[in-house]
């Protein structure tokens, strides 16, 4: 069986594992969110996560927003973050450290 997350999990290990632009890795990340009105210098980070489907096709979304992967890919390639720091994310809308400097 494929491990579909290996390469994700080695990033986060400290490795440096090759990126390639249309070549996605199913994992955790961090990305800008341009939507914000904010500055383009502050724009603030969002969780998203690309993954493989039942059926094998690459999946991904944008702070619960389903987007193509290839799109989002290049944006969060280098940002790797845990599944932990990832659902922090999505359940209070903020980062684990902002929490604590609160």
């Amino acid at each position: 069986m494929t491990d579909h997350f290996d390469q994700w999990r080695r990033a986060l290990a400290g490795e440096k594992v090759p990126m390639h632009e249309g070549e996605p890795w199913c994992g955790y990340f961090a990305t800008q969110d341009r939507k914000s009105t904010v500055k383009a210098a502050k724009w603030p980070k969002i969780a998203c996560a690309i993954w493989r489907d039942a059926a094998g096709n690459l999946r991904a979304e944008r702070a619960g927003e389903p987007v193509p992967p290839e799109w989002l890919w290049p944006y969060c390639a280098k940002t790797p973050i845990t599944y932990e720091t990832y659902a922090y994310w999505h359940e209070h809308k903020a980062w684990p450290e902002e929490a604590e400097a609160a």
